[in-house]
């Protein structure tokens, strides 16, 4: 896996504050990332499709007659 680093800025209390729960941090922060990421493209995705939807010409068939004469055949 290649891999990169990034930094972050926090203030002095929370990086104590930290320190009092143990915890692997950089693993969680990776795990927030990587749910943040996959949420985003959920949201681009229902976006697009919403896009779709409104181009769509909406059909006027009506599937009951089709099933009836299916089913009586």
């Amino acid at each position: 896996m290649n891999s990169t680093s990034i930094s972050i800025r926090i203030s002095k209390e929370m990086r104590e504050r930290m320190k009092g729960i143990e915890i692997d941090w950089s693993k969680y922060i990776r795990d927030a990332i990587e749910q943040k990421i996959r949420n985003g493209r959920r949201i681009q995705a229902a976006r697009s499709m919403d896009e779709i939807r409104k181009k769509t010409k909406h059909g006027s068939f009506d599937s009951t007659g089709s099933v009836r004469e299916d089913r009586d055949a």
